[in-house]
């Protein structure tokens, strides 16, 4: 589990995330990001019921990408904000599919420390 103060909370972050133009996107997953002027990233995760009707499913999706990025959290650039929204593809597929397209995207939108 990422860290409280490594966590998107408030709608008001969110929002901010979701109107930014920095944008990567994969057949199971989007990326977006926006600068956070802090000293640390922020991630937070979006499945929605259209996705995924189950919560079941829609929870289990958001575990699985919460994991996928703390495996790979210490290589993120500092000072963004990050957005993982899950598109339905990525529902049932192995945890290690999902890591590989987390870290694809991530490298693919600069994000991580080389």
């Amino acid at each position: 589990m990422l860290a409280k103060e490594n966590r998107l909370k408030k709608k008001n972050d969110f929002s901010r995330v979701m109107a930014s133009r920095g944008t990567v996107a994969a057949p199971w997953l989007v990326v977006k990001f926006v600068a956070n002027q802090l000293p640390l990233s922020r991630a937070g995760f979006v499945c929605s019921k259209k996705t995924a009707k189950r919560a079941v499913d829609r929870n289990r999706a958001k575990r699985q990408l919460r994991e996928g990025l703390r495996l790979i959290w210490p290589q993120i650039a500092t000072g963004y904000d990050l957005a993982l929204i899950v598109r339905a593809p990525l529902i049932g597929q192995p945890f290690n599919e999902i890591q590989a397209v987390v870290e694809k995207l991530l490298q693919k939108a600069r994000l991580l420390k080389k």
